[in-house]
Parts: C-alpha cells; sequence; structure tokens
C-alpha cells in the first residue's frame, strides 16, 4: 500500500465473513496490520546471512553449522575437500560418517549447550584431523 506521503507500505490483510441467517453475506471484517518493519529487518537477516556463508565457503578452515538439535545444516569448502564429501553428503546426520570412531556426534556439539570442546574428524585419505567445536544457544 502507498501513504499519503507516497511511502510504501507492506500490509497483511486478514477478513473475516458474516452471513445473515438466510445466507446471504451480511458483513465483511477486514483488519490490516503494517509488517513493514518486520519484513525489511527479515530480508537485512537473510542478506546478512548470506554473506556470512559466502565468507565462510572459500575460508581456508574447516567449518560447519549445526542446528539446535545437533544436525549439520552447512559445510564449507574446506569441510568438503578434507572429508572428500559433497554438500548433501555433509548436511543432516552427515558429519557422522568423518566423527573419529572414537567420538561420538554428541561430543562435537551438544544441542541447545554453549560449549567448545576439541573434536577428531577423519579425511578422505584416513588421516585424522584435530578442529575445534564451538555451540551457543542463540
Amino acid at each position: 500500500m502507498v501513504t499519503k506521503t507516497w511511502e510504501r507500505r507492506i500490509v497483511s490483510w486478514n477478513s473475516a465473513n458474516t452471513w445473515a441467517p438466510d445466507g446471504s453475506l451480511e458483513l465483511i471484517t477486514m483488519v490490516g496490520v503494517d509488517v513493514t518493519d518486520h519484513k525489511r529487518a527479515q530480508e537485512a537477516l537473510e542478506r546478512s546471512s548470506g554473506y556470512a556463508l559466502t565468507l565462510f565457503e572459500k575460508f581456508p578452515a574447516i567449518i560447519w553449522r549445526s542446528d539446535a538439535e545437533g544436525l549439520c545444516d552447512y559445510v564449507n569448502e574446506a569441510w568438503r575437500r578434507f572429508t572428500g564429501l559433497g554438500f548433501d553428503s555433509g548436511v543432516g546426520d552427515g558429519i557422522s560418517a568423518v566423527v573419529h570412531p572414537r567420538m561420538s556426534r554428541r561430543s562435537i556439539a551438544s544441542p541447545g549447550t554453549p560449549s567448545a570442546r576439541n573434536a577428531r574428524m577423519s579425511s578422505s585419505a584416513g588421516c585424522a584431523g584435530m578442529t575445534v567445536s564451538t555451540a551457543g544457544c542463540g
């Protein structure tokens, strides 16, 4: 929508109909909520997240990111080179395939628990590498 000062605003509309006993439309109630600021903040967050992942992709260190359940949702190029696995093989529980046999995936990052741990991962050549795993809340 456009305001009287020609500013564009984003409005979320909801409506409800009221029907008369004879089945005819009696009343339409509509409520609009200005969601412009929320939408702009959401877009800025998406842009900044995309920027960070672009930086991480070419970073020479192994980087992976896990969600609140401890499942991997991002692995960078260095991680893929080290492990020999593709992106799709690394996400989800795929990180379990490269965690050193003496360590569990849970030892790398506990969901929802702020922590920093050392983790051993196996490369595609069978070499073990030591990484630092950090997890945070929010």
